[in-house]
């Protein structure tokens, strides 16, 4: 114990192998306290026959086979969970140690950038003759959308997937600092105890996710990482830009965005019906404006600028005046408890705003953009009173998130299979009497008869649904879903339309057929 808490103590030299003794030590301890001896040293037995047996000495191959063969249903469970927990620990240990060889990597030379990095590679555009000019035009080009789908491999539940995470976090902690005596024995407490949640949680759920569980699960890596990660990435790029092209004043756009295939995609998944996408843009719609909220919030308490060491200016005390007419009551408030504190007003009266987003209810923003362009005159009155040095710290990543995630996360894409469209019109045709055998129409054929549909100004598809086939009536309800939706209350949300399996023209001209007759074209 002594030897372990000297390890310990050591965090400014920490190595892979202190992490990995830690953890595998605490696991040997969970193991014991909450399974019993026998228990650890079946799992110790194992662990050091599978050692033998990479190091060449087959007998111990045997010996662990037979082990396995000979043991009941209750000491294999024992084995199977003792094993994933302590390859899920090392998996960790082995992530803080690429960023521990990273981080002194830029420390042993850190005017050279890291291969691979957002310097370096910026870096290496300037030396190969990028100008500014040339960058700036390129970065207004870009567009980076990264699309995120349900995976299919991942097994875990999100309550172990957030244990792993707490304990990555502890480890990271005792890596980056020198942890004094009483730190690091909370360090050891916190993780055996999250060892030990591990250890007596279920690992996979008992039934299979709903679309909704896969929205909530994708979600967690939203509000965990992503959210932290994306500004930091504009950051680092911004710091890039300005070693580079020193004198340059090169903007950096937002085109980093996010979109998501999950609880939109119904090619093949009779469960994503409109009812269930709808409910997965609330949900997307809850979390996003929540963390908006919370960040308003932490922001309200960092801007307490007062007007009597500088004017705020007239634009802003406009502003708050009419959000003060939306909110009458908190702005009473306000008025009384922050009377000479103008942004702290504003940046609360802005959160209640995204508040009334989050519930429907009235007086919320209509769309980010809104808020945006409230955050952005916040930056222009800091820089009026020459208070710039506020702008590029916390507010900033404010407003990152907002270009880049908006209220809805990222916007969810809608993917149909071409076969089930041309089914739906095929039923449409035959019930409007325009076509009784469309399905056994050439391409040549079909795409007349289309173009025909699609610049005829006569309705095809009657209002009420209820006379149509069911495979008709899906795809429409899903159209006019669609329609619906960006109508009243998610004019960003719903960006693209996908269509699988398609080969033809006549594939994309049934889509703009169906969107003619739902008013999303035409």
């Amino acid at each position: 114990m002594a030897q372990e808490q000297e390890r310990i103590e050591s965090s400014r030299s920490r190595t892979l192998s202190d992490d990995v003794y830690l953890l595998a030590g605490l696991l040997g301890d969970v193991i014991t306290s909450m399974a019993g001896e026998d228990a650890f040293e079946l799992e110790e037995t194992a662990r050091t026959l599978a050692k033998r047996l990479r190091q060449g000495d087959h007998d111990a191959g045997h010996a662990l086979q037979a082990l396995v063969h000979d043991s009941g249903t209750d000491d294999l469970r024992i084995l199977i969970r003792a094993f994933t927990n302590y390859f899920q620990l090392i998996n960790l240990a082995e992530d803080s140690e690429r960023i521990r060889r990273l981080r002194m990597r830029d420390h042993a030379d850190p005017d050279q950038p890291r291969r691979g990095s957002i310097r370096h590679a910026v870096q290496s555009m300037a030396e190969a003759g990028v100008t500014a000019d040339d960058m700036q035009r390129l970065l207004d080009r870009a567009q980076v959308r990264l699309v995120l789908t349900a995976h299919p491999t991942e097994a875990r539940r999100r309550t172990v997937i957030a244990k792993l995470a707490r304990i990555f976090a502890v480890i990271r902690d005792l890596d980056e600092r020198h942890a004094l005596p009483h730190e690091v024995s909370r360090a050891r407490d916190l993780l055996s105890s999250t060892i030990a949640e591990l250890w007596s949680s279920n690992e996979l759920r008992g039934i299979s996710p709903t679309v909704l569980d896969e929205v909530r699960g994708v979600l967690v890596y939203f509000g965990s990482t992503l959210v932290e990660v994306i500004p930091q990435i504009y950051r680092d790029l911004e710091e890039a830009l300005r070693d580079a092209y020193p004198g340059h004043d090169i903007s950096v756009p937002p085109f980093l965005t996010f979109g998501s295939w999950i609880g939109g995609d119904r090619d093949g998944n009779p469960f994503v019906t409109p009812e269930v996408t709808e409910q997965a843009l609330q949900v997307m719609r809850t979390a996003a404006t929540s963390l908006l909220e919370q960040r308003l919030t932490e922001l309200a308490g960092r801007l307490s600028l007062s007007d009597v060491m500088a004017d705020s200016g007239e634009f802003l005390q406009a502003m708050i005046a009419e959000y003060n007419r939306l909110f009458p009551e908190l702005g009473q408030r306000l008025r009384q408890q922050n009377a000479d504190e103008p942004y702290r007003q504003l940046v609360i009266l802005m959160r209640e705003r995204v508040r009334a987003t989050r519930k429907g209810t009235a007086h919320g923003y209509g769309r980010a953009q809104e808020l945006l362009d409230d955050l952005r005159q916040i930056v222009q009155s800091l820089r009026h009173q020459s208070a710039h040095m506020i702008v590029g710290g916390e507010l900033q990543d404010v407003i990152r998130l907002v270009e880049v995630f908006g209220f809805d996360f990222a916007t969810l894409d809608i993917r149909e299979h071409a076969k089930r469209h041309a089914q739906a019109l095929d039923e449409v045709f035959r019930a409007s009497g325009v076509e009784r055998e469309y399905l056994a129409l050439d391409e040549s054929q079909r795409r007349k008869l289309l173009l025909r549909e699609i610049n005829d100004p006569r309705p095809l598809i009657p209002l009420d649904l209820e006379t149509l086939p069911e495979v008709a009536r899906q795809v429409v309800e899903t159209f006019r879903m669609v329609r619906r939706l960006q109508v009243y209350g998610y004019p960003d949300a719903l960006q693209t339309y996908i269509i699988s399996g398609a080969d033809d023209a006549s594939d994309m001209l049934e889509v703009l057929l169906l969107m003619k007759e739902t008013r999303l074209a035409g």
